[in-house]
């Protein structure tokens, strides 16, 4: 088993495409007492847990996959210089990636019957937005040096959601190898801005008339906005906090499975809807063909031409852009889990009548997380190893492995702490990184304080 994972550690060092997700640190955490956010499923040492009103659960993470602010503004060389070099490295596939949740409430509590419940509130901000690398590089080198190179228009992608999102779950225990638990999500859409699903290409040709020619060829770009208002005040924004009018619906699934004493198996599929928006709706298409190949001067008798006037004009009579109010569905950023854990040593025995053994708790595992995420241009997905230790009843630890498109590898960690009824956690993504954030692509954190209490 050990040679396994050393293999599956080698691995993940070395896969450089792959993509982090914000959560891959807590995801699973044994001593985390808001470990059902991540997996309804998840096995809770706690009988309740009651979120401390405003710091219960905060998360951020940021990332960029292009380059950090150090390749920008680099010691012994300048920022024109360093612009082209990002730009030549630059892929249609890089982005920016800003996320943010805080949690207004959260309960879970043990029912008689075993069964755990869980209700909460929370916020959260998404945006990630696509670098056009191809439009990029047009932009700042000119048509000159790009002469018959095709700029696709479906790298134009954004997708920005402020969500208010009231949930109920329930987890049951089927047995003492298998738990299943789901979550049921009620959306309500307080802002959002998306570009997607785009069409059209651009090129510039050598012309026989003039130097060149410029083409716009079957160009679809839409953009998708709402929850802005001209007339809208102080005291209108506040009570899109109750019911904005857009809506949606969701769900999470999540399930825990003991195949044997020593190993834990894990999955989970979360924000799997989507949200109606009809409220505050304003939507810009473009459609349409264009071909410029310069001006022909004219000299009439009459006066000078307005010719820029006049390409205004012919371009809008080509490509016609509408403004609409139409409602529209947004999907939500659907994301998946997985994870498989081995127990390496013993903690203490106890009694269980779903195997042929007494069931042994282990005070340490080492593991592997695999992710995934729906994204406006692609399914991005992950992994990264770990191990996590369980010290004793109050204090846990967990260190984690994770290669991405944000850095090649990125050190992790996680720490639980209950000191009695109040439970403490962190969990820090790509911490080598917080000596000189300057060099950095992305950074996570994630705490939380709660009252617990124990199962018997």
């Amino acid at each position: 088993m050990k040679k396994i994972f050393a293999v599956l550690i080698i691995w993940v060092l070395f896969q450089n495409k792959l993509l982090a997700q914000f959560e891959a640190v807590s995801y699973d955490f044994w001593g985390n007492a808001m470990a059902l956010n991540t997996n309804p499923g998840a096995s809770l040492e706690y009988k309740s847990v009651f979120a401390i009103p405003f710091f219960g659960n905060t998360q951020v993470f940021a990332g960029n996959s292009a380059f950090s602010p150090y390749d920008l503004l680099a010691e012994n060389t300048s920022f024109q210089k360093n612009v082209p070099i990002i730009l030549s490295g630059l892929k249609n596939t890089d982005n920016l990636l800003l996320y943010i949740r805080y949690d207004l409430a959260n309960v879970v509590w043990t029912a008689a019957n075993n069964n755990v419940y869980n209700i909460g509130l929370y916020w959260e901000l998404y945006n990630i937005t696509y670098f056009p690398a191809d439009l990029l590089r047009l932009g700042y080198d000119g048509n000159a040096m790009h002469l018959n190179d095709v700029f696709d228009a479906k790298y134009l992608a954004s997708k920005t959601d402020l969500v208010q999102t009231l949930y109920f779950g329930i987890q049951k225990r089927f047995n003492n190898r298998f738990t299943l638990g789901y979550r049921f999500k009620l959306y309500n859409g307080l802002a959002n801005a998306q570009t997607g699903g785009n069409s059209g290409k651009l090129y510039t040709t050598e012309s026989n008339n003039n130097y060149y020619i410029h083409h716009l060829e079957d160009v679809d770009i839409n953009v998708q906005t709402s929850g802005y208002s001209e007339h809208g005040d102080t005291q209108y924004y506040l009570s899109k906090l109750l019911l904005s009018g857009n809506m949606g619906l969701g769900t999470d699934l999540g399930f825990s499975f003991h195949p044997n004493q020593r190993t834990i198996v894990t999955a989970s599929i979360l924000d799997l809807g989507f949200i109606y928006f009809s409220k505050d709706i304003k939507t810009y298409s473009y459609h349409g063909s264009f071909q410029y190949e310069g001006v022909a001067l004219q000299f009439p008798e009459t006066g000078a031409q307005d010719y820029w006037q006049t390409l205004k004009d012919d371009f809008n009579t080509h490509v016609v852009k509408t403004e609409g109010f139409d409602s529209y569905i947004s999907w939500r950023p659907v994301r998946f889990y997985t994870s498989i854990k081995y127990g390496t040593d013993n903690l203490k025995k106890i009694s269980c009548e779903d195997f042929v053994d007494p069931k042994t708790e282990y005070s340490s595992y080492i593991g592997l997380t695999g992710f995934a995420q729906v994204r406006p241009i692609k399914i991005y997905a992950g992994a990264s190893v770990f191990y996590e230790k369980k010290w004793s009843k109050h204090f846990y630890t967990k260190l984690n492995l994770t290669a991405d498109n944000y850095s090649f590898y990125a050190l992790g960690g996680a720490v639980a702490l209950n000191l009695g009824r109040l439970h403490f956690y962190v969990t820090g993504d790509n911490l080598l990184s917080l000596s000189d954030l300057a060099k950095s692509q992305k950074l996570g954190l994630q705490f939380g304080i709660s009252w617990i209490s124990f199962k018997p």
